[in-house]
């Protein structure tokens, strides 16, 4: 926004979800035809549904029942993929899984694992090939940071795109994660081929 300027609402208010939440139980990303999905737990909070809207607000078809009914959870995120489409990535017993669906939010197979991290604990920087790449901040066995950071690349149906791999390899005690996520405040992170991922990677926490 340029500054100085003023932001004016357009139209009114628009329900998300079925009952009051936290601003940090909910998470929504924009997508490139002006259209966003809003994530968000159940009324139960038991399950992660998502809400694609038109600009003005309106809801573009049912709520997207991301997990299964009464599958213990916990909050999602959503990152625009390259082509239209989206991911979701969602706390679940044991890690993060994702679920990538497309430009009409119809799913593109089924939910896969991204991380044995925990949500709150990972970035996400999508890719110009329709996959993404998720860091994450490694954690030591009293479960305190540990100052290392790694990542995985995945294609564009979520299958993991070669093997995970270390991010701060050079100097491990100065590495942290992306600025808003729960680990620190860099603004980048390398890709596979050593390319460095811009704009700053999204992170979970920050959506």
């Amino acid at each position: 926004m340029t500054a100085g300027a003023t932001s004016v609402a357009v139209g009114n208010p628009i329900a998300i979800g079925a009952t009051s939440l936290p601003i940090p139980e909910l998470g929504a990303i924009a997508l490139g035809d002006g259209s966003f999905v809003a994530v968000f737990p159940s009324a139960t909070g038991n399950e992660v549904l998502a809400q694609r809207h038109a600009s003005d607000g309106t809801p573009i078809g049912a709520p997207i029942q991301v997990t299964a009914p009464n599958q213990p959870g916990g909050s999602g995120f959503a990152l625009a993929l390259a082509g239209g489409g989206f991911l979701i990535a969602y706390a679940a017993p044991g890690g993060t899984l994702g679920q990538i669906y497309d430009a009409h939010a119809n799913a593109v197979g089924g939910s896969f694992p991204i991380a044995t991290s925990s949500l709150a604990d990972l970035s996400f920087a999508a890719l110009a090939n329709g996959g993404f790449i998720a860091a994450s901040q490694e954690r030591s066995s009293t479960g305190a940071p540990d100052g290392n950071v790694s990542a995985q690349s995945f294609d564009a149906s979520g299958n993991p795109a070669g093997a995970a791999f270390r991010v701060n390899a050079s100097n491990p005690s100065t590495a942290v994660l992306p600025q808003g996520s729960q680990g620190g405040g860099a603004s980048a992170v390398s890709g596979a081929d050593g390319s460095v991922v811009s704009p700053p990677v999204r992170t979970a926490a920050s959506s």
